[in-house]
């Protein structure tokens, strides 16, 4: 029992909350726009057809190229860049599990952070 209770004690110590509940990646939902059913891809990779939901890396810093494109045959493509945001709860679960160790865990595998937008809606434009 006792050995649980340390166990258990040091995994919340010394990993971050968001690590340990969120993973390191999220979910950005793709709604259904013009045309229906459009394909979506994540990356070049494809995903699906719209509407679905796209998992995404929480690590796309501004610098890198994360980008949901949404296709469909006689249309433009659009491209959304996906970017990331500070999550504050998540923050905020570190500070008060630990602050330094809980912080550097999280920061360091990306799991603080979430990815934006967290919905698309898409549009095509016919092709001329």
């Amino acid at each position: 029992m006792l050995k649980t209770l340390l166990l258990l004690l040091t995994a919340i110590l010394f990993t971050g909350c968001a690590t340990i509940l969120s993973g390191n990646r999220n979910a950005i939902h793709v709604k259904n726009g013009t045309p229906a059913n459009a394909k979506v891809y994540y990356n070049g990779n494809y995903i699906g057809t719209a509407p679905c939901k796209v998992r995404a890396d929480k690590q796309c810093k501004p610098q890198t190229d994360c980008h949901i494109e949404i296709r469909a045959t006689g249309y433009e493509p659009q491209r959304v860049k996906i970017h990331r945001k500070l999550s504050y709860g998540w923050l905020f679960a570190d500070v008060v599990c630990g602050v330094v160790i809980p912080l550097a865990v999280d920061f360091g595998t990306s799991a603080i952070y979430k990815p934006r937008p967290n919905k698309v809606w898409y549009n095509l434009e016919p092709k001329p």
